[in-house]
């Protein structure tokens, strides 16, 4: 992240010309129309495309959407394609960008069993989470989220396209609750979180607050509750996001004692875009919700507060994930250095970037790739390579 820049500058998506126009200018290319001047572009090598046969992925793409078991072929076939683009965008230099056709005869990051890439997001394929029957048997179990999550992301498969994780409420009824979460939000919340805790103390409006805490003497069992403000990426929707939390795992600082049940249920009461729209969150009954990026910083900002303060309280666990710096890396390429080819109804070519559903099935290709720990287990010092400013809050 630039920390000349505000926040909304620095999560704002470049657009198809704001990424070739940097590209232009170091070969002295100039503008002939997108596909003369991607033409150039690539003959120049600052546009690399998939060296790989991409013509059958969108059928064999779609075929198991609709549940159609694929062959043993027809398996190999999506996963070697995808094995080329992930490593393609992975191996991307400064000043080089990546066209990743998706028309009739490219990919579908979207398959064609969806009409519309909000329907994919609310009916796609999703990792999910071990689910207990009973707050005794979680109890027993002993387990923590990231055990859970570690075992669910060494099941991704790169032929598969996944549109998050999931994990569900212990109690089945109408205490149930059933968050998703997405890669991309994963990324987001961390980006958010790096820079406010950074460059709040000087900017206020970039400012991550804790304002009320509410603790009762049962909290070890129920979770604790707390409200946060968190500043909104688009401040021409909101300026800030007034979050409260529910069912937060914490533990008391003296003994360390830990349940382990508490985190199913955590839920939280907060309407951004994504909350708002029915479509997105239609699927879920009971409350459930999208851990939105907002709630991730929200949760790794308490984590930060209550760890460094003289509060009797501390998380016990955290439910997202943190981007390592390889994954971090590999989704700015994602954001700022993939170009998305397209055909329209007419069949015209025409140009853009990937959309936030689609880096989401990517982010998933790399998981499958490279497994858990090289891509989503990061640890202390994350901000550091997030903001480019080594020893920024000495880790989480």
């Amino acid at each position: 992240m630039n920390l000349d820049l505000t926040l909304q500058e620095n999560m704002r998506q470049p657009g198809f010309r704001e990424i070739i126009a940097p590209l232009m200018e170091q070969r002295g290319v100039t503008w002939h129309g997108p596909q003369r001047t991607l033409e150039q572009l690539i003959g120049a090598g600052a546009v690399v495309k998939p060296d790989t046969d991409l013509s059958q992925a969108r059928r064999l793409t779609a075929k198991l959407e609709s549940d159609a078991a694929l062959t043993k072929a027809e398996a190999q076939y999506l996963t070697s394609t995808y094995k080329a683009v992930v490593e393609g965008i992975e191996q991307l230099q400064e000043g080089q960008a990546y066209l990743l056709p998706m028309t009739k005869e490219g990919l579908a990051l979207v398959p064609d069993n969806y009409d519309t890439s909000t329907r994919f997001r609310k009916w796609g394929r999703l990792v999910k989470l071990r689910r207990f029957g009973s707050v005794d048997a979680a109890e027993r179990a002993r387990i923590t989220p990231m055990q859970l999550i570690r075992v669910a992301f060494q099941k991704a498969r790169l032929h598969e396209s996944y549109t998050g994780y999931n994990f569900a409420g212990i109690r089945v009824g109408e205490g149930s609750t059933f968050n998703r979460v997405l890669l991309e939000d994963c990324i987001d919340g961390a980006m958010i979180f790096s820079y406010c805790t950074y460059v709040g103390k000087a900017d206020e409006t970039a400012n991550i607050i804790v304002t009320q805490r509410h603790q009762p003497s049962s909290t070890p069992r129920t979770g604790g509750m707390y409200v946060v403000k968190v500043p909104s990426v688009d401040k021409e929707e909101v300026q800030s996001y007034r979050i409260v939390l529910k069912s937060v795992p914490i533990r008391e600082k003296r003994t360390g004692r830990t349940r382990y049940s508490t985190w199913f249920n955590l839920n939280a009461e907060h309407t951004c875009v994504i909350r708002q729209d029915g479509a997105h969150t239609g699927r879920f009954v009971r409350g459930s919700r999208d851990l939105c990026k907002h709630i991730q910083a929200a949760m790794l900002y308490l984590g930060w507060y209550l760890r460094s303060s003289d509060d009797p309280y501390e998380l016990s666990f955290l439910v997202n994930v943190v981007p390592t710096q390889s994954q971090y890396n590999y989704a700015m390429k994602l954001r700022h250095s993939v170009i998305a080819e397209y055909e329209d109804e007419k069949g015209s070519i025409i140009h853009g970037t990937l959309t936030k559903i689609q880096r989401e099935v990517l982010e998933w290709k790399r998981v499958a790739l490279r497994g858990f720990d090289e891509t989503f287990a990061a640890r202390k010092g994350f901000q550091d390579y997030i903001l480019g400013a080594p020893q920024a809050l000495g880790g989480l």
